[in-house]
């Protein structure tokens, strides 16, 4: 985890999370984001702790989706 106090604070809910009697899912936006959401501008390319994010979420055992297709109605 090394200096870095952003991930240091994902890894430690995470950990919160796995005491817990619960099976979380988290689900990240694939490369067909949208460039609005809620009337609000989106960035086009992963946040920069999303993969060291999805690493943490695979060691703890933790489920992740990918999302490819948003449906707007």
């Amino acid at each position: 985890m090394g200096e870095n106090p952003e991930l240091r604070t994902l890894f430690h809910h995470l950990a919160r999370l796995l005491q817990m009697c619960i099976i979380p899912v988290f689900v990240f936006d694939g490369p067909d984001r949208p460039h609005h959401k809620q009337g609000k501008k989106v960035l086009t390319k992963p946040h920069w702790l999303t993969s060291r994010f999805k690493e943490f979420i695979d060691a703890f055992g933790f489920y992740s989706h990918m999302v490819k297709f948003l449906f707007i109605y």
